[in-house]
């Protein structure tokens, strides 16, 4: 299927092959004709994602809501001393979250739980920085990759790494439907590392970060 000018989710590339509409049109007509209960999320991930991308019609089954104890499930750790770094073309890097994340990652995976861990980031520059970290700190195991790459996925703890320091100029920040993809892949606990200046002005990251502690 040839993608619409513009881009889409799959489905919504399909829908506009068949049916001329545009890539927004495609969108709202998969998300509000398919999904109004989930059975993934804890309900406070759900509530942002609902926000976020459903108009607040997307719920949590009751016993997905059962199975999902954690109090703080969506948790932020914005941080004010990182520093964005250019290393390829488009891809950046960020060293201090990169160190927060592997703290986070070292929480969550104790106990052999490394399978039970799932890393995000927009970016594959700081998807090998990240990688390479978690290997030294022997915690090799952990899945970390693009948002790109993840759809699809699912874990219990998703650590997601924004990277980008400068306001305004983070396409992935921007763009609700990533955001949305990356958010979503969790099923009980949620952490965003990110810096508070970047994310501060973007309102899909806006609407996730009401919800957070």
């Amino acid at each position: 299927v040839k993608p619409p000018p513009g881009g889409g989710s799959l489905m919504g590339r399909i829908r506009y092959e068949l049916d001329g509409l545009s890539p927004d049109e495609c969108e709202h007509m998969v998300t509000r004709s398919y999904l109004t209960e989930q059975y993934r999320m804890h309900t406070t991930i759900c509530k942002a994602v609902s926000r976020l991308s459903y108009d607040s019609k997307l719920t949590t089954s009751a016993a997905t809501a059962a199975g999902r104890k954690f109090q703080n499930a969506l948790v932020s750790i914005c941080l004010t001393d990182g520093l964005e770094s250019r290393f390829s073309g488009t891809s950046w890097g960020n060293e201090a979250e990169v160190a927060a994340v592997a703290e986070v990652v070292a929480l969550f995976a104790s106990g052999g739980r490394q399978d039970q861990v799932l890393v995000v980031t927009p970016y594959s520059t700081q998807r090998s920085l990240i990688r390479k970290q978690l290997a030294e700190n022997k915690l090799p195991h952990v899945v970390v990759n693009t948002v790109d790459a993840v759809q699809g996925d699912e874990a219990d703890f998703l650590v997601i790494s924004a990277v980008r320091t400068t306001p305004g100029m983070s396409q992935f920040a921007q763009d609700r439907r990533r955001v949305n993809v990356a958010v979503s892949r969790a099923r009980h606990v949620c952490v965003l590392v990110c810096d508070a200046r970047a994310v501060g002005n973007s309102p899909s990251w806006s609407s996730i970060l009401s919800d957070s502690h």
